[in-house]
């Protein structure tokens, strides 16, 4: 659309400048017409747009040197096509329509109009380059103004993004917040009175308060895989005190689990989803969790039979799907999530692997 409106602008400045230029010659010589005028205007649009092209080509850049050596040539190339056409075997088509008839010929007055046809097509030539440079500037800082704002813009989206999930964030640690409380004051209260129930207790209120650290949006976004497997553990005794039958988990932990880090809860959500849907109490098909560490990560495997009888659980869908989200964010393609949904088992592999550390 712009070079269209362009080239428009560009077609009625010519129809525009032959008008001047007949009514210029007219009054002056009789013989001129308007058509001889017209058919003067492409040399002159070569002049133009070939002065034009050598400033855009060779003085944009600088190349001083060249762009002169290639105006003095274009100005000798055309000083003498005019020429050749003005006093060559030429002659009727200049003579009675551009000069006077019966004019002398001077080569002094020929060389002052070679200067002024040059000299005024020349500096329309400048003018011209130096509208479209100064354009261009202006639309490139609109652009970049633009830009800044769309970012501006971007940012305070963001943050308000951000203090709204800092605030909900805040807000959802409210209820544990005051569960936490409550499980303390129980715990010290039946210190004395009942220590096996007090320390029950203590293990929810440890529990609590990991959740609650792990939600808090001041916290760092991982933790050791040591302390997640001890919450882990720690999780296990709460379920295995509250049931009245017995529970059956096999860790397999191997390797520095001090090594790597792991987002809060990334154990913790597949273990507490095998004690929701899966086979927990017969000993032959235990929930089995392993972590190993490796040379340039680690992988978490938790396989569980699925329950015979329908626990009438409902089901969200929401930890594993937070999950997959939460280690997409954080590790992108170092991290990968497998999972193995047969008819009787469930099985996740979780494989965090780290690209420097693979050639080490």
């Amino acid at each position: 659309m712009i070079s269209l409106t362009i080239k428009r602008g560009h077609l009625g400045f010519w129809v525009l400048y032959g008008l001047y230029f007949y009514v210029l010659n007219a009054l002056g010589n009789e013989e001129m017409t308007i058509g001889t005028a017209f058919l003067s205007l492409p040399f002159f649009a070569f002049v133009f747009y070939t002065v034009h092209y050598i400033i855009k080509r060779f003085f944009a850049p600088r190349r001083y040197l060249i762009g002169a050596l290639m105006l003095a040539c274009f100005y000798i190339f055309s000083s003498s096509l005019i020429y050749m056409l003005s006093y060559g075997q030429s002659d009727a088509l200049v003579y009675g329509k551009y000069i006077v008839a019966d004019y002398a010929f001077n080569w002094r007055e020929f060389l002052q109009t070679l200067l002024v046809l040059h000299g005024h097509f020349s500096i329309l030539a400048l003018l011209y380059f130096y509208y479209r440079e100064q354009l261009r500037i202006t639309r490139e800082k609109l652009a970049e103004a633009e830009r800044r704002l769309a970012l501006e813009q971007q940012k305070v989206a963001l943050e308000e993004q951000k203090r709204r999930y800092e605030y909900a964030a805040l807000a959802a640690q409210v209820s544990p917040h005051m569960m936490a409380n409550i499980f303390q004051n129980w715990k010290q209260e039946l210190k004395t009175l009942k220590p096996e129930l007090g320390q029950q207790v203590d293990r929810l209120y440890n529990l609590m308060r990991f959740y609650m650290e792990a939600d808090h949006p001041d916290r760092f976004r991982t933790i050791l895989l040591d302390d997640e497997v001890k919450a882990v553990y720690n999780y296990v005794e709460v379920r295995r005190e509250g049931s009245d039958r017995e529970c059956f988990i096999d860790f397999d932990i191997a390797g520095n689990l001090a090594r790597f880090s792991v987002p809060p809860t990334t154990l913790l959500t597949l273990v507490e989803n095998a004690f929701k849907y899966g086979e927990v109490d017969d000993p032959d098909f235990p929930i089995r969790v392993q972590v190993r560490i490796q040379q340039a990560g680690y992988r978490i495997t938790v396989e569980n039979r699925k329950a015979r009888v329908d626990k009438n659980v409902v089901r969200h869908g929401y930890g594993l799907k937070s999950l997959k989200r939460r280690l997409e964010i954080l590790y992108d393609s170092q991290a990968s999530i497998a999972i193995k949904d047969t008819e009787e088992y469930y099985h996740v592999i979780i494989l965090i692997e780290f690209e420097h550390l693979k050639h080490l």
